[in-house]
Formats: structure tokens, sequence, C-alpha cells
């Protein structure tokens, strides 16, 4: 596979030394990156190497191609081209962006070779052009595997020249937001510290993935597709379409399918062969000037010092005894919770999935038939049953957490937990679990009682309470029936498999508990009184959770 990459890459050899490229140096360091990415391993803690397979990948691809297939279809029912096609390019271009937002900076901005490129006579370009080759290679497959079925289905119903036009359209798309978040972060690179652009990156991140996952939602309920089956010419042009990549590709599409060129298609022809264009100019004029320098910073960038005090306790350090018995739990209890503040690639998977609960509850009652706040508010308290979906819906979170919080790219360290003499490993388990509850749950939960108390009234409090318990017992549970991995033991990887499937069977099943939450709240004074038991079934698994051997950890 990879020589036959290589050898599209000579293709195009020509085209990099104009742009001031050493081509040789190129392929050898893309050919080394390709190798390593097929032969990367893993040490696990009783010392066994674990090879890294493909199977995670093309599980991704066939995902990717399977919901593709589904955009698809509107292609072969929708009446308008431009419509069909439009949106075809905006899932692209929305799969795409969103890939290059959450791994791209680890790509472009990755330090882990400094030691050896950085020492030899590599330009600018040629370092940013080779780590610009990693990430396309990645990209050009999950761009075919998200066109591929339109360019079929275009094939069949209007031919071979719409066919490749879709195709070179998508692809110019993809090259396209592959340009635009490249110059982001080479913008930030230029005109930031290293500690400072981390921050922004991993914040521009944690935003642009929320905008994404939410955004969808919201314009599916603003728009009324039905109306558009019916009469495509609703789909009219307005001076704002040439602000939207997605609408060029289906103007051109239009073009290709009517055979009639008009002006509107022209423009964005045009736009779309000048724009990717004029943004590489401006990458290669000025943008990747001192750019191994920046990136070699990037290790050695540092705080000033700070000066310990005795009386300036951190928030962790002060809600630790109040949550804790042991110094081992509060040791646990404090170190998960100032990592987990401080890891950029944790709060990057986990602060996203905690924003799009935070909008799913709203939108499970938004339709097209609201007009306005107060019938928002009417049919929210006319549908009882909402109010424990938004409860154990938000219990999901701390299941993102826990999965997560057993990641680090530290993972090797975690040597140091075998050589303590402790022999109940429960205690760090007991404070992982407690720091996780009390930093992303307690927060969720208090939002969620103001919210709920606001729409359904005071007396709904104890179900937010009740709900957080039987959340807790969950989570307690689960530590004292499976294995589990103590905390930043686990080295993070796309292949690591199972997490989806865990993650869907747990949404099934709080499905199931708010269904009997609502069963049972239909009786007065049940859920009080189940409280009650409930927080004190909390404190008896709280003990038995301490009292975890050697044996309930996962090596």
């Amino acid at each position: 596979m990879n020589r036959a990459i290589l050898s599209l890459l000579d293709l195009l050899a020509s085209l990099f030394r104009r742009a001031g490229v050493d081509y040789y140096q190129l392929r050898a360091i893309v050919d080394v990156k390709l190798t390593m990415d097929n032969r990367r391993s893993r040490t696990t803690l009783g010392g066994q190497e674990k090879k890294d397979n493909n199977w995670g990948f093309l599980a991704t691809l066939g995902i990717t191609l399977l919901m593709a297939s589904g955009i698809a279809l509107l292609v072969f029912f929708l009446p308008s081209p431009m419509a069909a096609y439009s949106v075809v390019a905006a899932y692209t271009i929305v799969v795409i962006t969103m890939i290059l937002i959450t791994d791209f900076s680890q790509v472009i901005l990755d330090s882990s070779d400094n030691a050896i490129i950085l020492a030899r006579p590599v330009s600018d370009k040629t370092l940013f052009a080779s780590r610009l080759v990693h990430a396309a290679v990645y990209l050009l497959q999950l761009t075919l595997a998200c066109i591929l079925p339109s360019v079929f289905v275009t094939l069949v119903k209007y031919g071979i020249l719409p066919g490749f036009v879709l195709l070179l359209a998508g692809l110019i798309s993809t090259f396209l937001a592959l340009i635009a978040t490249t110059i982001f972060y080479l913008l930030i690179l230029r005109f930031a510290s290293p500690e400072r652009m981390q921050n922004i990156i991993n914040t521009v991140q944690i935003v642009v993935v929320f905008a994404i996952m939410g955004g969808y939602q919201v314009v599916l309920r603003m728009y009324n597709f039905g109306a558009i089956f019916d009469n495509p010419a609703l789909l009219t042009f307005a001076w704002w379409h040439y602000f939207l990549p997605p609408l060029w590709v289906g103007y051109v599409m239009e073009a290709a399918v009517s055979r009639t060129f008009s002006v509107h298609a022209a423009a964005c022809i045009f736009l779309l062969l000048s724009v990717p264009a004029a943004a590489i100019w401006a990458i290669n004029s000025g943008l990747l000037q001192n750019f191994g320098s920046h990136v070699g910073s990037m290790d050695t960038a540092s705080k000033e010092p700070e000066t310990p005090s005795a009386t300036n306790q951190s928030l962790s350090e002060r809600l630790a005894p109040f949550f804790t018995r042991t110094a081992t739990e509060r040791g646990s209890f404090e170190m998960v919770w100032k990592i987990t503040s401080r890891d950029r690639k944790f709060k990057l998977r986990v602060y996203p999935s905690m924003a799009y609960f935070a909008i799913i509850g709203p939108l499970l009652l938004l339709n097209k038939s609201i007009t306005g706040f107060d019938q928002f508010m009417d049919v929210a308290r006319e549908s009882d049953f909402t109010k424990f979906m938004m409860i154990y819906l938000s219990s999901l979170i701390i299941a993102s957490v826990n999965q997560n919080v057993v990641f680090s790219e530290q993972f090797k360290a975690a040597w140091v937990y075998h050589m303590t003499s402790l022999s109940t490993p429960g205690e760090i388990l007991n404070g992982r679990m407690w720091a996780m509850f009390v930093k992303f749950m307690i927060p969720v939960y208090i939002f969620l009682g103001v919210v709920i108390s606001y729409v359904w009234g005071v007396g709904s409090l104890a179900d937010v309470a009740f709900g957080a318990m039987v959340g807790l017992i969950f989570q307690q549970v689960e530590l004292l029936t499976f294995r589990n991995a103590l905390p930043f033991t686990r080295e993070f990887t796309k292949n690591s498999g199972g997490q989806f499937v865990r993650l869907l069977a747990m949404t099934i099943f709080v499905g199931i508990l708010g269904w009997i939450h609502w069963a049972l709240s239909q009786t007065s004074y049940v859920i009080p009184v189940l409280l009650l038991l409930a927080l004190g079934l909390v404190l008896f698994l709280n003990k038995e959770i301490r009292r975890l051997g050697w044996e309930k950890v996962a090596v």
C-alpha cells in the first residue's frame, strides 16, 4: 500500500520542486512516517508488546461508507441536483473538518521527530510539506469513503461526466478544508507562544466539534426538506451562497447535470479552483517562515515556576477530605483532578461530548411547530418523560469520562503503581471515581436541577438527586464487576475497539433506567424513600470498592 501511495506522490514531484520543496527529503520522510504507522506498537504493564492492526481504521472506513450511502440516496430521490450535491459536499466537508480539528494538530505540530529532523538540513517548506502529505494520505481514504457512494449513484442516474466532476469537486473541497485548517494552525503558531498556542488550539477544537455536532441538529429542524421535494424552485440563488463551499459544489454539479452553465456556476468553478490556489500561495509566501523552529520550541516551552504555599490550597485539595477517607484515596482524587485539568487531549475527547449532551435535552422538545419560548415551555411541561431522559442521558457523561481517564501519552510511567506496597488498589479506583463524579457530574446535576425545577417545579429535585445516585451506583457496580484500568495507564489509540459498542449498550440501558424511574414516580413518596435507600447503597458499595485487590486491575 505504501508503495502505491509513494508512486502517486512521484507524479507530483515537479509541483513540489516548484514550491521550493526538496522532493527526495519529502519522499523519505513520508515513507518513514507511513512505515511507522503500520508498525506502531504499545507495551503493557506486563512487558508484552502488542502491535496495532489496521482493522480499526477499516471499520471506520466501513461505517463512513455506510453513512455516506444514506446521504447518496438524496442524489437519487431529490429532484434538485443543486440541493442534493450541496448536502453531499457538506457531509464530506463536515466529516473531514471534524477529523482535522481533532487530529490534525497532532500531525502538523508533532514534535516527536524533532531530535532527528531538525538536526539535519531540512527546510521549513520540506518539513511542513511532509506533514501535510502525511495527513492528506489519511484524509484521502476517508474522502473517498464519503464521496464514492454518491459518485456511483451519479454515474447510474446522470452519466460519466457528472460522476467525474463530482469526484473532482469532492477532492477539491476536502483539500480546501485541509488548507483552511492549516492556515489557522500556522497563524496561531506564528503569533502566539507555544504554551498559549496549545491552549488556543485546544479551545477552538472543542468549540468547533461542539458547533458541528450541535449545528446539524438545529439545521435539520430549521428547514422543511419535504417542501423542497415538492417544489425544487424554492432553492433560489442568494449572494451569501458564494461564502459556502458546499453550495459551490451544488451549483457546479447542477451545471454538469443540466449541461447549461450559468454565471453562478462559472463563479463557483472559479472559487473552487482559485481559493485553494490562493491559500497555498499565502502559506508558501510567508506563513512557513521559521516553521521548524516554532515546532521545535514547543517541547522546551515552560511556565515560570510557581512557589508552593501551604495556605493556598487548590480546589481538589479542599474537596478531597469530604469524599475520601484514606491517604491513598485522597492522593488518587487530587492526582486525577489535576491531570484532567491539564491534559489537553483528555479535554478534547471529553468536553465536546459534555457540551453535546447539554444541547440534546432542549432539542428533544424542539420541532417546527414551536414558534416561541412560551410555547416551548408549555410543550416541555406536557412531556414529563422528557425530564427523566434528560437526567439519565446526562449520566452518560461519566461513562465517557471514565473511558478516557485511563489513557495518557505517558502511559509507560504506570510502573510506579506496581512499585508501591499497596495491597488494595481499590482505593486508587475509588479516588478516581469520586474525582470524576465531583468534578464532572455534580456541576451537571446542579445545572439540571435548576433547569428542571424551573420547568417542572421544585418537587422534581428529588428525581434529579435519585438519578444522580443511580448513575453513581451504576459506576460502583461496574468497578466491582469488571476488571478496571488504573488512571492514566493505557496508550490511547484509534484502533482500540469495543468503546463504541460499550457506549451504545450503556445508552440502551440508561433509557431503560429512565423508563423505570418514570414508572416509579407515578406513585407518591416512592422516589424520596428510594433516594434514602440509594444513599445507603452508595456508602456500602464504597466500602467494598476500597477492598478490591490487584486481581480486579486490568494489566
